[in-house]
């Protein structure tokens, strides 16, 4: 099972991402990544200059899969160069991927 989504549930202290971690999902980020992981939360406006992300509340987990042979997770939206054309961010959250190969 891949379970994702906004949890609004801070990592790795949110009762949210706790209960999730006891009922033996894996978080991908841990499993490979780069950077913070920060994914909330841009001004409303989206027109901040610099990146505003300070929590990781978006997240993909796994469960009940043979552990993946190979991951990547990565944040998208995040960088001063993903802003649109009009300076704005493209949201006010940052997106998760995470690239999983299994056996």
């Amino acid at each position: 099972m891949i379970l994702l989504g906004d949890f609004n549930a801070p990592a790795p202290d949110g009762d949210a991402y706790q209960m999730l971690l006891a009922a033996e999902y894996v978080d991908t980020w841990q499993l490979d990544s780069h950077g913070t992981g920060y994914t909330c939360c841009q001004d409303k406006a989206l027109q901040n200059e610099a990146s505003e992300h300070r929590k990781r509340i978006d997240q993909i987990f796994v469960r009940n899969l043979d552990p993946p042979t190979a991951v990547m997770t990565s944040t998208i939206g995040d960088k001063p160069e993903d802003k649109l054309s009009s300076g704005l961010w493209p949201s006010d959250h940052a997106g998760v991927v995470a690239h999983l190969a299994f056996e």
